[in-house]
């Protein structure tokens, strides 16, 4: 037993004693349910015993590549023996049948019927023997093809062949076997089985609470203006019954109304535990022409006013929107946001707390979006796939891997042409000058600063108006907001300098000190004096001189 380079010890295959580590050797196998000890694989197919030799630690497991080649090999003998089976059983029945062809006599043969007077003098013979129709002679190739064609189990030897698979008694190929049955026949069973139990199951699973918040959806429906939609998907908002999608609200909502609610109205189907996106934008009792102003109000007008039976014990995952203005803006509590998905989140984890989370308490409308939320809290050891590092959670390892790895990974799809790109900022970019789509723009409502993502908002917010410094300094107690800003201060008290110039070896704490030291060997004169047109390399050196020659404050 030797080490490789990693430092992982090395183990001898017994087949083809190569040196491999332990994660690619194999001693026994689960597949199917099944257990495979490759020991008894080797006896059954080449006769070979499975024996160590005395005081020997590293003869004891087979590589993956032997494993594999053993794994062929045992199942090519089951075919070789169910294939002479099948033969045996061919020949069997060929026999039999020309066996009977010889017994008949030829004057059997020709006559159709036998006398009456006949069978009353031959009491003896058995009633078995008598042939009433006229047999008919058939080559051997024919009765080949017949044998091939016919079903050789009874539904019974069929029945008997799947209690034992579903029993795991017995494999597949040995219930085929015992039972002389087709593996592809038990296969087909077997999946359309699944298939009805799989269609039972779904009939159960449509609870009566499902049924009761279908039954709420359709007086919706019918006795209101509400109008159902997907949300903004690719270039706007799109439309509950087809592909249409428009960048206002407003014409969406009168597309609906005006194509799908014209004469005969669509059914919104509730599929599972999945929520609805509601309209209620102008929202309206059909009955009697009465405005309303939220969700709940509606449904109690249709229920007190109209004696329309709304079912209160159950909760209606409906997410109630308005478009009143330009502005996005909180069905609920009229918070404003500055995009569609920040809102969506917000009204299900704030106003529509159907389901809460058991570690962090935050609420959601629906069991999928809590089971979703439940892999954040998810722990244990995470390795990356692609390097040695480790994660507490799955969420992590998630983010570490998307960031660092798959840098290439193209995961944000452009609505208008499809081109994907690395993130949302790029494929925005792309949509505002390929597509003349609309530049989005976020403004800061205390100061009124502009920035072209939400992220850098937040940041700004939480940062400079917030004073937020979670970071803080062991020396000197300085609180920064990123912990990189903390890195970079900690070199003051540290006098790390890590960063050396390859030209004049002089040595930088930071990485962007030493960027700004190498343009002065570059010769990079990209500040310069708009006033007397001197050039120089680093900009505290253009603010000394603007203060010293032209007395700026700059």
């Amino acid at each position: 037993m030797g080490k490789s380079k990693r430092g992982e010890y090395l183990y001898r295959c017994k087949c083809c004693l190569d040196e491999v580590g332990l994660k690619n050797m194999w001693t026994e196998y689960y597949r199917d349910g099944e257990r495979e000890i490759y020991g008894e694989m080797l006896t059954d197919c080449f006769a070979l015993s499975w024996e160590q030799p005395p005081g020997d630690t590293e003869m004891e497991h087979i590589c993956e590549t032997c494993v594999s080649r053993l794994r062929d090999a045992i199942n090519f003998k089951k075919e070789i023996l169910y294939t002479e089976h099948l033969i045996l059983e061919q020949l069997k029945n060929v026999t039999t049948e020309h066996i009977k062809q010889e017994e008949e006599s030829e004057d059997e043969i020709e006559t159709e019927y036998l006398s009456i007077e006949f069978l009353e003098d031959d009491n003896e013979r058995d009633e078995s023997d008598i042939k009433i129709e006229r047999p008919q002679v058939k080559q051997e190739k024919d009765v080949l093809m017949i044998n091939r064609r016919s079903k050789k189990y009874t539904d019974d030897d069929l029945e008997k062949c799947l209690e034992a698979v579903r029993t795991k008694a017995l494999s597949q190929n040995k219930a085929s076997i015992l039972y002389s049955v087709p593996r592809k026949a038990i296969s087909s069973a077997i999946a359309r089985r699944q298939l009805l139990e799989d269609t039972e199951n779904s009939k159960k699973r449509r609870r009566p609470d499902l049924q009761k918040r279908q039954e709420n959806v359709d007086y919706i429906m019918k006795y209101t203006n509400a109008t159902p939609f997907k949300g903004f998907v690719r270039t706007g908002y799109g439309c509950f019954f087809c592909s249409v999608e428009y960048e206002k609200p407003t014409d969406l909502k009168e597309h609906t109304l005006v194509e799908h609610f014209s004469e005969n109205m669509l059914r919104v189907n509730i599929i599972s535990d999945r929520s609805v996106k509601l309209d209620l934008t102008d929202l309206m009792c059909k009955v009697c022409e009465e405005s309303i102003d939220s969700l709940e109000n509606l449904l109690d007008h249709l229920r007190l006013e109209h004696n329309i039976k709304i079912n209160t014990d159950v909760h209606n995952h409906l997410v109630p929107f308005k478009f009143e203005s330009d502005t996005l803006k909180c069905a609920v509590c009229s918070e404003e946001f500055l995009s569609f998905k920040v809102l969506n989140d917000h009204v299900n984890l704030n106003h529509y707390k159907n389901y809460a989370c058991e570690e962090c308490g935050r609420g959601f409308i629906n069991k999928r979006s809590l089971q979703s939320h439940g892999y954040r809290h998810e722990t244990g050891v995470f390795t990356c796939q692609f390097c040695a590092k480790v994660f507490t959670t799955r969420i992590r390892r998630l983010d570490h891997e998307r960031s660092v790895h798959m840098f290439n990974n193209k995961r944000h799809k452009c609505g208008y042409c499809g081109e994907k790109f690395i993130d949302i900022a790029k494929k925005k970019e792309h949509e505002v000058v390929v597509h003349s789509a609309a530049k989005l723009t976020y403004n800061c409502q205390a100061c009124s600063k502009t920035y072209n993502s939400q992220k850098s908002l937040r940041t700004h917010i939480r940062s400079f108006h917030l004073m937020l410094r979670p970071f803080k300094c062991t020396y000197c107690n300085l609180g920064f907001y990123k912990n990189i800003e903390l890195k970079k201060h900690m070199v003051k008290h540290t006098g790390e300098k890590d960063y050396q110039c390859v030209v004049c070896n002089k040595a930088y704490g930071r990485k962007s000190t030493l960027r700004e030291h190498m343009r002065i060997h570059a010769n990079d004169r990209r500040f310069k004096c708009e006033l007397c047109g001197q050039a120089f390399v680093q900009k505290c050196s253009w603010r000394g001189h603007m203060r010293a020659k032209h007395g700026e404050q700059v």
